[in-house]
């Protein structure tokens, strides 16, 4: 919270605190960072995690503050809750902001990490149009707290509603993933094999060789394999004895989840794919045909 008003404050004379707290909480706070105002909401305390409940609570504090700009925790807890607000309000939305700045013309300047924060992307949100931003914890510095702070305006008593989304139970995928972890031999199809037909061949020369099946991002992305499957910097890492990417290009975050592998067999009709300079062997083919090659044999 402290870290918000500071970033506030580098593009704002004025800044409004927004607390979402338990339903018993007091009006006055015996210190607070220096803010021209402090709005409130009350909700259940034992709806406090409940993604529902928080995003109507930040709609309510919208409802009643003329902010151009909302600023949250870039967190889990508050992801769900932003976008249902930054929908329900038609505002940007920037998530894992690290720097904000007024733009020339008014509008907004947001930098964020992207591709494992090896690069910051500069984000362009324009005057006029609310915005809401997840800012990255520690890129700012905590606001101090002074003790003459303004008293709580509470404008809201959010309760539990029958028609929120209620948790019920949580079903764990299955645990699928262990022999692609530790196979000594795993055959990976990629974008070039964009069909199920395709990823059927695969997956029976797989079984027939003895390797576990893996993907590559696309492949997931388009529901022809689940995200269990996913080798790559967003899904597993494998270190096999034998690696075949079929149709696979190479991307950096693939290759990051397969560098471990002892051989790297490339099959692809793109010479210029980066997965041939991460391969051992390569060949300039269709993956497909190698596959049926392998099923016949």
């Amino acid at each position: 919270m402290l870290e918000l008003v500071t970033a506030a404050r580098e593009v704002s004379d004025s800044v409004t605190l927004g607390l979402i707290t338990g339903g018993d909480a007091a009006a006055e706070l015996n210190a607070a960072p220096d803010v021209e105002s402090i709005l409130g909401v009350r909700i259940p305390r034992n709806r406090m995690l409940d993604d529902a409940t928080r995003a109507r609570a930040v709609t309510s504090l919208l409802s009643q503050s003329a902010a151009t700009l909302v600023l949250l925790p870039a967190t889990w807890t508050w992801a769900a809750a932003a976008a249902s607000a930054a929908v329900t309000h038609d505002m940007s939305l920037v998530s894992h902001c690290v720097s904000l700045e007024t733009a020339p013309d008014g509008g907004l300047l947001v930098q964020r990490p992207v591709y494992g924060e090896k690069i910051l992307a500069e984000l362009h949100l324009p005057k006029g149009r609310q915005a809401l931003a997840l800012v990255k914890k520690g890129s700012w510095p905590a606001a101090e707290l002074v003790s003459n702070s303004p008293r709580i305006d509470f404008i809201a008593d959010i309760s539990p509603d029958d028609g929120d989304v209620t948790h019920v139970e949580f079903i764990g995928p299955e645990n699928d993933d262990e022999d692609l972890k530790n196979a000594p031999i795993v055959f990976a199809v990629g974008r070039g094999l964009g069909t199920a037909e395709q990823i059927e061949i695969v997956s029976k020369a797989a079984r027939k060789c003895g390797a576990a099946l893996a993907a590559s991002r696309p492949i997931v992305d388009m529901g022809l394999l689940p995200r269990s499957r996913q080798i790559g910097q967003s899904g597993l890492t494998v270190n096999p004895q034998i690696y075949v990417a079929f149709g696979i290009s190479g991307a950096p975050q693939h290759l990051e989840g397969m560098r471990g592998s002892e051989v790297v067999v490339a099959i692809n009709t793109d010479r210029d794919a980066p997965i041939f300079g991460a391969a051992h062997f390569g060949a300039f083919v269709d993956a497909a045909e190698i596959a049926r090659i392998l099923c016949d044999e």
